[in-house]
């Protein structure tokens, strides 16, 4: 983040550094939104936290598809989302956030899953296999 969120309105979840900037800056300009604070994709939980508190009323994402992905996610929690009546804009709403485009981040995000649950499932069983060693190894 990069802008002082003591009185924030404005949240903009996008890398500020990244190949969607510059497209974000001129749609904030053009919409006189320019005391923006910018928060980068994963702290989407700090802007939650800033819904909660009442301190930020509208947020703007790159596409739909940046909003759905920590959603898929459970990073954020849209019912939360609705019932404060936060504004959300998406700079692109259509061109990138086209189907194909949401459907390749819902297989990226799926991925994702699967490996954390891969590499928590073999954790679980190592640790079960060295339980399972202590106590026969106690029982001699």
């Amino acid at each position: 983040m990069n802008a002082d969120t003591g009185s924030l309105s404005v949240a903009v979840v996008c890398d500020p550094s990244g190949p969607d900037a510059a497209d974000v800056h001129g749609y904030l300009q053009a919409r006189n939104l320019t005391q923006a604070a910018w928060f980068a994709p994963r702290d989407v939980d700090e802007v939650e936290k800033g819904l909660r508190s009442g301190r930020v009323r509208r947020v703007v994402f790159p596409r739909l598809a940046d909003f759905l992905e920590p959603l898929w996610d459970e990073a954020l929690h849209v019912e939360f989302w609705q019932a404060s009546g936060v504004m959300v804009d998406f700079v692109e709403p259509g061109g990138a956030s086209t189907v194909a485009a949401i459907v390749d981040r819902w297989e990226k995000t799926r991925r994702r899953r699967r490996r954390r649950q891969v590499v928590a499932g073999l954790i679980l069983s190592i640790a079960a296999m060295a339980a399972a060693f202590v106590i026969i190894a106690l029982g001699r």
